[in-house]
């Protein structure tokens, strides 16, 4: 229900670029979809950007030297018509190496990131975790500490979830002991705008093995949970633990049970229900078998029931389908929706029909029926499965992006919105790419209220990486892409945050020849 962001750590040899970016961009109705990327002028014009006001936080900070707009100059938000303020750099700009940029926003348009600084110039590298909030007509505040700069361990894989009501968030990430193969932690700490950083806790429990991926939801009463994969005993296993709105973390918890050596539980995601339960999903891979999308159900006062195959690969001489990467999202009544990706055989052609696919759960319980959304990809050999982002209004209104390989260099960004009834529209927005998308160019989603919509990906071509956007407005339609960073660089991991009410942050990572990289933002109030 709660806005839940999780991004893997992406190491980059030598000079890294990251740049963070605050974007929102209204769309959604019916309508087309431009095809190449159009280099355009986007309606949302850029002001001039917002800098740090004196931080009421708790934790150790450090100020930036130069932060604000573009050029680096500091100053005080002065907002347009269009209220979409100029690129402002989040990050400490006398340091490069800033890395995974991850960001979540509140009902009243505060908004938090979170970045990881990757510094090779210790023997070994360090890293260091840090956290930074936005406030709408104030800023950008202090830079945050969350975990200090270490050599002695890793920092990676950040996840972040916040409270739309109060703005209370918890960030969560894993720290692994460089001198042992064994031993890693799942920490969380949590912020309250009022008290700032409260303590870092290890959730996890005190058996060996290695720990990943940390996932996090918050309900409307202010409990998170959080759930993360541990390597152990040659198995990939699922963990989950609950923290309360009264401050206290429960038993890290196993919630599946899957033993098979070499295969388990991975790319889980959970969401809360609006009664308080909580949704788990993840693929389920057994050696000599395909990929199944399981799940598993917290029940508010009873706990973790019994894990089961939410959807099924199927691997007969009839049928053959195979299913991956799920993506979930609940909205304010008690639905959620899942999207994942699904590779099915077509006898009669000998070829194979790629494509997302949605299944909603209703009523306490899956559905049986399934939607396939967009247009499938039709392939001989498909050469990989799109990872679908999903996500949902209170009201129930959802949102899903993803990207199709078409194996000859031509990759398509694609986005498709429900109506208000849940099903699917028919008009879609696709993107053609001239240059293959990883996942650092990955498209990230956001919807309000209304159910206007923003998408925000990254693109190379001609030697440069920069992020395009397009937006569907609501009783409107999706308009063409457009490119909404233009600086000469790499510019890559674009997520972006919208709440209820159409504010949405954008944050990127930049690697530019003069700042190094660094985390930027764009910031949009409607």
């Amino acid at each position: 229900m709660n806005s839940m962001i999780q991004l893997p750590l992406y190491r980059l040899a030598g000079a890294v670029a990251l740049l963070t970016t605050a974007l929102l961009i209204s769309a959604c109705g019916g309508g087309g979809g431009g095809k190449k990327p159009s280099v355009g002028t986007s309606s949302l014009v850029g002001n001039s950007s917002v800098n740090n006001p004196s931080s009421k936080n708790s934790v150790s900070s450090r100020s930036n030297s130069s932060l604000g707009g573009s050029n680096g100059s500091t100053g005080s938000s002065t907002s347009s018509a269009s209220s979409l303020l100029d690129k402002t750099i989040v990050s400490r700009e006398d340091e490069g190496g800033n890395d995974a940029p991850i960001v979540a926003i509140d009902a009243a348009g505060n908004a938090i990131a979170v970045w990881i600084v990757e510094d090779p110039s210790t023997s070994p590298t360090s890293y260091e975790l840090l956290a930074r909030r936005f406030v709408p007509d104030s800023g950008w505040q202090e830079i945050q500490v969350v975990a200090a700069k270490t050599n002695t361990h890793y920092i990676q894989t950040p996840a972040l979830t916040i409270d739309k009501t109060t703005g209370k968030a918890m960030v969560i990430w894993e720290t692994h002991d460089r001198a042992s193969t064994t031993t890693s932690d799942t920490v969380a700490r949590a912020y309250d705008p009022a008290t700032g950083w409260g303590i870092a806790v290890a959730i996890d429990d005190t058996m060996p093995g290695l720990n990943s991926s940390p996932v996090a939801d918050t309900d409307s009463n202010g409990n998170v949970m959080v759930v993360w994969n541990r390597y152990e005993s040659l198995t990939r296993k699922l963990y989950a633990a609950l923290y309360t709105s009264n401050g206290v973390w429960g038993s890290a918890i196993r919630i599946e049970d899957n033993n098979e050596i070499g295969g388990g539980g991975s790319g889980a995601k959970v969401a809360f229900l609006a009664n308080g339960d909580a949704l788990v999903v993840w693929n389920s891979s057994r050696p000599g078998t395909t990929n199944n999308i399981w799940g598993n159900k917290y029940t508010k006062g009873t706990g973790w029931g019994t894990n089961a195959i939410v959807e099924a690969s199927i691997n007969t001489n009839a049928d053959l389908r195979f299913v991956d990467s799920p993506s979930i999202a609940a909205d304010a009544k008690g639905n959620a929706v899942l999207t994942y990706s699904r590779q099915q055989f077509i006898p009669a052609t000998s070829n194979y029909q790629l494509n997302v696919v949605a299944k909603r759960y209703m009523s306490g319980a899956w559905s049986s029926d399934v939607t396939a959304i967009g247009e499938p990809l039709t392939c001989t050999n498909c050469p990989r499965t799109p990872d679908s982002r999903v996500k949902v209004t209170a009201q129930g209104l959802a949102v899903a992006v993803w990207v199709l390989d078409n194996s000859a260099g031509v990759d398509t960004v694609w986005a498709s919105r429900t109506r208000s009834d849940g099903t699917w529209e028919s008009k879609t927005f696709s993107a053609d790419a001239d240059q293959f998308i990883d996942a650092q160019g990955w498209p990230d989603a956001g919807i309000d209220d209304a159910g206007n919509v923003s998408i925000v990906w990254s693109l190379t071509g001609s030697g440069e990486t920069n992020i395009y956007s397009a937006r569907c407005k609501a009783g409107t339609g999706w308009g063409s892409s457009e490119l909404f960073e233009s600086d000469k660089g790499t510019a890559q991991l674009a997520r972006i945050a919208m709440n209820g009410g159409g504010n949405a942050m954008t944050v990127w990572s930049f690697f530019g020849s003069t700042l190094g990289t660094v985390v930027a933002s764009k910031y949009y109030k409607p």
